[in-house]
């Protein structure tokens, strides 16, 4: 009976199942958090837009530059074969009845000429040349330029020769006697400059300019003088024939920009400390820009030289320091000064524009616009001013009262450099007036009407941002 009773009681528990409540909190802070974590992630993901502030500055150019020196050369080469002894000596003018050297054919003459030379030692002139030879050596020293030393043996070698032919020469005429025709006698055949250096570059000239020329690798010369024996055809030595030569360098894009308005420029060579002015202008091959100086005086210092060194007098350009990434370009409508005036309640800067209703009348209607630069009588205006084709009208001078009918049709299109001031919070376009430049930075005019000031803060990298974009 009690079994019975439980039993019964048992069957009246009724079982619910829980149904869990939608929570309309846990919902909002879930789609909170995933907002946080995305708006996080594109935060760090994203490229800073940094910003730099405006500093006075300076850049002193660097203008040390090595060159490939074009001469007006020739060769005179030998009829005969036979013993050749040089009289004149190395890098000197010669006239048309200047003993530049003789040719032997049997030798004789030149054994003869030899130990007279020989006998009476090098003169102290001699000594001193060679002395200024070492001297200059040690300047321009670069231990990685090996051609430098084996020229300066080649060069020593050659003024010992030369300094020797002064004994030789003065028993020339007792040597050969008359009609001894196995010595033939050099001269030239018009005044002219004689060097003993003949190098893989001779007949160089600026059309043949190439990276390959700078290659000294391939680069070899051949001193003259430092032969006994010659043959038919052999090159006896090089005339230069003009006192105009030629120096040409590789140019950097920034140099080329740098030296474009040039066309005279003040050189010192360092080898020799020399400085004189020379005319400047680029020359373009499929290798890119080259400078070249011309110049006419003091060839005859560089004759045994093909390659020099030289420096550009450096000029120091002041003003506002900015980073290159800061300058950009931006397309403005440009409008004639006289169309501009002030209007509305402010009084700001504007033109007036000239519209048509439904039925054909005429309205005129003051439109503000910045003016972001005045070059050559014209507004650089904002684009966004204004469509292409609209019509704006001259307002009236001091002395009219009345609008003119003088009309102007915008659609002429100009483009400035300039960076993007953010004082005020947002993307300011400011037009700069660039002096000089290097690889990093632009120094850019100071105190321009539309331009920057020193403490302005521009945006680093000028393609990040547009015109009036907000920053913070």
């Amino acid at each position: 009976m009690a079994d019975r009773n439980t039993n019964k009681k048992n069957n009246n528990v009724v079982k619910l199942h829980y149904m869990p409540r939608f929570n309309v909190g846990v919902l909002l802070l879930t789609v909170i958090f995933i907002y946080l974590v995305i708006s996080l992630y594109l935060y760090m993901t994203k490229e800073k837009v940094l910003t730099y502030e405006v500093s006075a500055g300076q850049l002193v150019s660097d203008n040390t530059f090595s060159g490939v020196i074009l001469f007006d050369e020739s060769l005179r080469t030998a009829d005969v074969s036979g013993h050749i002894n040089y009289f004149l000596g190395e890098n000197e003018r010669a006239g048309v009845e200047t003993i530049i050297g003789i040719v032997d054919e049997t030798g004789s003459v030149s054994a003869a000429l030899t130990e007279n030379a020989l006998s009476n030692g090098i003169s102290s002139a001699a000594v001193n040349n060679i002395g200024h030879k070492l001297m200059n050596y040690v300047k321009s020293y670069n231990s990685l330029d090996f051609y430098q030393a084996y020229n300066l043996l080649n060069n020593v070698s050659s003024a010992v020769n030369g300094y020797n032919a002064e004994y030789k020469v003065a028993g020339l005429e007792a040597l050969i006697g008359e009609g001894n025709n196995n010595v033939h006698i050099v001269k030239p055949a018009k005044s002219t400059m004689v060097s003993y250096m003949v190098d893989s570059l001779f007949g160089l000239d600026e059309n043949s300019i190439s990276a390959s020329v700078f290659n000294m690798d391939s680069y070899t010369v051949d001193n003259l003088r430092n032969r006994d024996l010659i043959g038919v055809g052999d090159t006896l030595y090089r005339s230069i024939d003009s006192d105009n030569w030629k120096v040409v360098f590789p140019l950097t894009e920034n140099q080329i920009n740098q030296y474009s308005d040039m066309s005279y420029v003040k050189v010192r060579f360092l080898s020799q400390n020399l400085t004189m002015n020379a005319g400047f202008s680029i020359i373009y091959t499929a290798d890119g820009g080259y400078g070249m100086l011309s110049l006419s005086k003091y060839v005859v210092n560089f004759l045994d030289t093909r390659f020099v060194d030289f420096e550009i007098s450096q000029s120091i350009s002041s003003g506002l320091k900015i980073p290159v990434s800061a300058v950009g370009e931006k397309e403005f409508y440009t409008i004639p000064t006289e169309y501009g005036c002030v209007g509305g309640d402010d009084m700001n800067s504007g033109f007036i524009l000239l519209t048509y209703d439904t039925q054909g009348n005429q309205t005129r209607k003051f439109i503000e616009a910045t003016y972001y630069a005045e070059i050559d009588g014209y507004y650089y205006v904002n684009k966004d001013n204004f469509n292409i084709g609209d019509c704006i009208v001259k307002p009236p001078s001091e002395d009219e009262v009345t609008i003119t009918d003088e009309k102007y049709i915008i659609g002429t299109v100009a483009v400035l450099k300039g960076a993007y001031c953010v004082n005020k919070g947002y993307c300011q376009f400011r037009q700069v007036e660039i002096l000089d430049r290097n690889d990093e930075y632009y120094i850019v005019k100071m105190g321009t009407k539309y331009g920057l000031s020193i403490y302005d803060h521009i945006i680093l990298n000028a393609d990040m941002v547009t015109e009036n974009q907000i920053m913070y």
